[in-house]
């Protein structure tokens, strides 16, 4: 009797092996999780959901952040460890963030933050052949404006959300007392994958709002072609603003405005091309506020 029964135990440990070893892979195997959102990751975490070698498979990665030793405005570097290896240092200003997404299975990045006085740039690594490397040319964001914070992420591409700074004077101000009241420009940067590649979706953002001109400025007729004399926007006139055109090229950016009354197309106002009266007034920067 007592045979019968560690014959029936042992059976049933073999039959729950075997039941073990025929189940889908484990937690360390499965595919990596998708990211809705772009992860911000933290010092000394570590993270199993996530396939970032892009092998179908879930990673252990870690990511440590080392201040420099010389310096106390939050410089240093990241370290990233897979599984326990070493495999990348990046070097870091002003405390920068490092963020993970997923957009597909096989589809994981790294998104650099890389601070400086007044803003930040983005650049995105893949991991590939054992080393990451930059799996854009470009800056996201195009190197427009100050502020760029991955956000959404989807199956087919993510998001970067670009806002303005505040620098030395502003174009359009909120109210006309009080000229100190910044709200600045925001407005979101899609990218797509194409065949494998970050692609830019267009270099056109949807943008709405509307502005008071603070002095005389001038606009461009187009946003491609700067001619820096279309028309002249005078101190006080009500604008609106319907779309933002994105260029590598500073300065091509440009916002297209209308007249908020009659709804009369204004031109493009384009980066470094508005002088007022005074020559002396020249600006470098969209430094915008916006009212509503």
């Amino acid at each position: 009797m007592n045979s019968r029964k560690s014959l029936s135990i042992i059976l049933a440990v073999l039959m729950l092996i075997t039941s073990i070893s025929a189940m889908p892979l484990s937690a360390q195997a499965k595919a990596g999780a998708i990211t809705k959102k772009a992860v911000s990751l933290k010092s000394g975490k570590v993270y199993t959901k996530y396939d970032i070698t892009n092998d179908g498979k879930a990673d252990r990665i870690k990511a440590v952040f080392t201040p420099s030793s010389s310096s106390s405005s939050g410089n240093g570097e990241w370290k990233v460890t897979i599984n326990g290896k070493k495999k990348k240092t990046f070097e870091n200003a002003r405390g920068g963030k490092l963020y993970l997404i997923t957009m597909k299975k096989k589809q994981s990045y790294l998104i650099l933050e890389s601070a400086f006085f007044g803003g930040n740039d983005l650049y995105i690594y893949k991991y590939k052949k054992g080393k990451f490397k930059k799996a854009y040319n470009y800056t996201l964001g195009e190197g427009v404006f100050d502020y760029a914070k991955p956000t959404y992420v989807s199956s087919s591409g993510f998001t970067v959300r670009i806002t303005s700074g505040k620098h030395q004077r502003a174009l359009f101000r909120t109210d006309e007392e009080t000229l100190n009241e910044y709200s600045h420009l925001s407005f979101d940067v899609k990218y797509v994958l194409k065949s494998g590649k970050i692609k830019l979706k267009s270099k056109y953002a949807k943008y709405s709002n509307f502005a008071c001109a603070e002095f005389d400025f001038y606009t461009s007729s187009t946003a491609k072609n700067i001619d820096y004399a279309y028309h002249r926007v005078r101190e006080g006139d009500y604008l609106e603003i319907d779309c933002i055109y994105l260029s590598r090229k500073p300065d091509k950016v440009a916002l297209r405005i209308y007249n908020d009354e009659d709804e009369k197309f204004m031109g493009w106002l384009t980066d470094a091309n508005g002088f007022s009266d005074d020559s002396d007034d020249c600006y470098n920067y969209f430094s915008i506020t916006t009212i509503g």
